[in-house]
């Protein structure tokens, strides 16, 4: 962390080892771990670990496969080995006692708005000119709200490492109803709640839950979700788990692109058997979680939704359908695509005129575009017109024309 940390070392040749840039950083994971990581994962895990090398390589002792794979959130903080976790620590440790406090208090804020570091540092009893002497030996930066932080995640987790569980968890539920007080993003909320509550507790359940609901009124889709999952996870009734459980996931399939997270909610919506509108929203996210790994199985999985939306949930099944077509042939199984193709055709004849902002013409388009993969050339191309017929006629009456979503 220091440099000339040993007088005795001073007239030594040197050659500081980090943090590296993140080309290099991510070229040492992929040697250490000895198999491929993509990219965006790779991206995540050394900015986690602070492109320091030490931490880099000594990752796969201190990760899960699934958190370095991505599959499964990394930990926070992530976790440092003794070395490194003594090293950044002594620096701490060093430091007069009302500095420690405030660096507990930042090391649970992370990076978060000045308002709220100003209302913690006063809760220590301090003001920003007490961290001098940790912004001297590299411990604190200025943070991207122009407030002070913890310099790197490793020297986070190391403060956070000094302290007991119970009083991490305890500045964070301070923190927690700082945020409330401030009224701060339901995501600074939210995470403070995950990180300071425990299973059963029922105030902070809601708490979360109210968040949750705020931030889905202020379209914060993604942080909604977390919210939800969250308030599984601590919940100990399975029923209130499971309903928890279906909130995030619609939250994550009906206003977020991504599924990150989704694996965690899967998990609680396998614990026992759902309703059929619900078993929608747990196979509709067991696609899209397999979509990263499985492609067949994640069109397999869009069909098993779409077939239980048929009824209860009809407005979702033409996009259900189409995103089990869309896989497939990504998988290259033309045949689960012809399947869920027809089926979507079939579906869609049946409408009178397009209906739940359904293309005209998606049916017969979908479906020609699956008999070409396949092969069926002559029923395919009948189809395909088919399709720009059904566009043309109502399009052309409007005064567009809206054929190109089928090119």
């Amino acid at each position: 962390p220091t440099a000339a940390a040993d007088p005795r070392l001073a007239t030594w040749q040197r050659l500081d080892l980090g943090p590296l840039d993140e080309r290099d950083a991510i070229i040492l994971l992929r040697q250490s771990l000895g198999e491929p990581l993509e990219a965006t994962q790779a991206r995540a895990l050394v900015r986690a670990l602070g492109r320091c090398p030490l931490a880099i390589v000594e990752c796969r002792k201190l990760l899960t496969p699934a958190q370095i794979a991505g599959t499964n959130p990394l930990p926070d903080p992530v976790p440092v080995g003794a070395r490194l976790q003594h090293a950044w620590a002594r620096l701490a440790a060093d430091l007069p006692e009302r500095a420690q406090d405030a660096l507990l208090d930042l090391s649970a804020l992370d990076s978060s708005p000045r308002d709220l570091v100003a209302g913690a540092l006063a809760r220590a009893g301090c003001g920003e000119s007490d961290l001098d002497q940790a912004r001297a030996v590299g411990l604190v930066v200025e943070g991207r709200h122009g407030a002070p932080a913890i310099g790197n995640p490793l020297a986070r987790a190391a403060v956070l490492g000094l302290h007991s569980p119970e009083s991490v968890r305890a500045t964070h539920q301070l923190m927690a109803d700082l945020a409330v007080a401030t009224d701060s993003p339901p995501a600074v909320v939210i995470g403070h709640l995950r990180r300071a509550c425990s299973m059963g507790d029922e105030q902070c359940i809601a708490e979360l839950e109210t968040q949750a609901q705020r931030a889905q009124s202020l379209g914060h889709a993604e942080v909604a979700a977390r919210g939800w999952l969250v308030a599984a996870q601590l919940s100990p009734n399975q029923q209130d788990r499971v309903a928890r459980g279906v909130q995030a996931a619609r939250a994550w399939l009906t206003g977020t692109t991504s599924a990150e997270g989704g694996s965690e909610v899967l998990t609680i919506l396998n614990e026992e058997p759902l309703s059929p509108p619900d078993t929608v929203w747990r196979e509709w996210l067991r696609a899209e979680v397999l979509a990263s790994h499985d492609l067949t199985r994640a069109a397999a999985a869009a069909l098993v939704a779409a077939r239980h939306a048929d009824t209860m949930q009809p407005t979702l099944v033409p996009w259900l359908l189409w995103d089990a077509a869309a896989t497939s042939w990504m998988a290259g199984d033309t045949e689960l695509g012809l399947t869920a193709a027809r089926r979507l055709e079939q579906w869609t004849s049946h409408l009178v005129r397009p209906a739940g902002g359904v293309p005209a013409g998606l049916g017969p388009g979908v479906l020609g575009a699956a008999l070409l993969q396949a092969g069926i050339t002559d029923e395919g191309v009948r189809h395909i017109r088919a399709a720009r017929e059904a566009t043309r006629v109502p399009e052309r009456a409007a005064g567009h024309d809206s054929s190109g979503l089928l090119n």
